[in-house]
């Protein structure tokens, strides 16, 4: 019968769903000290040592999430931490592997992919690397490793990001906006507020 070969199948239409939130979904990343912002301009970052810097974070009065990163003193290797909710995550490696804490407990490899008790976050193996989906707070991925991480910010969110990463907006005069709300022309200072 006609009905058994209905195209509206529950998997068929989460699979169109998440190509749509991958193609929509506004990404900042950091390759070497080059960093794209969300709205994919290019500036070279030097990275204050042991100083966590905003690379994204729910503008809103929500503040449904933040993704702050820093350079490890020793080791000069990145640190990234995610706040979401009641949630710590902590990214870094450590001997070449990619390490994953949250709230300061260790979660080894074989326990991922791990998912909070709200079942809204989850971490899970990528690659190289990890990522950490947190869709419903606003994060659609945030991955890292060795060498490289990237932020995706669900659709919803555009406009409402702050941080390094910018505003997600698609406009590109405005990067470089500080906290206190004046606009800097220069990467460095930026950086620095």
């Amino acid at each position: 019968s006609m009905t058994d070969l209905s195209p509206f199948d529950d998997n068929i239409v989460n699979k169109i769903h998440y190509l749509f939130s991958e193609v929509n979904a506004v990404k900042c990343s950091m390759v070497g000290d080059t960093l794209t912002t969300f709205n994919n301009r290019k500036y070279p970052v030097n990275m204050p040592l042991s100083c966590y810097q905003v690379l994204a974070q729910d503008c809103t009065i929500e503040l449904k999430f933040m993704v702050l990163l820093k350079k490890d003193h020793a080791s000069e290797q990145n640190h990234i931490n995610v706040k979401i909710s009641d949630i710590d995550v902590d990214l870094y490696t450590e001997d070449h592997g990619v390490m994953v804490k949250v709230n300061e407990m260790e979660i080894s490899k074989d326990n991922l992919p791990y998912t909070d008790p709200s079942g809204s976050i989850m971490i899970k193996q990528k690659g190289e690397g990890v990522s950490l989906y947190a869709k419903s707070h606003g994060l659609q991925e945030v991955y890292f490793d060795s060498n490289s991480w990237k932020i995706k910010v669900v659709d919803w969110m555009k406009g409402q990001t702050c941080g390094l990463c910018g505003k997600a907006d698609g406009e590109n005069r405005q990067e470089y906006r500080t906290p206190s709300g004046r606009l800097t022309k220069s990467s460095v200072s930026f950086a620095h507020s």
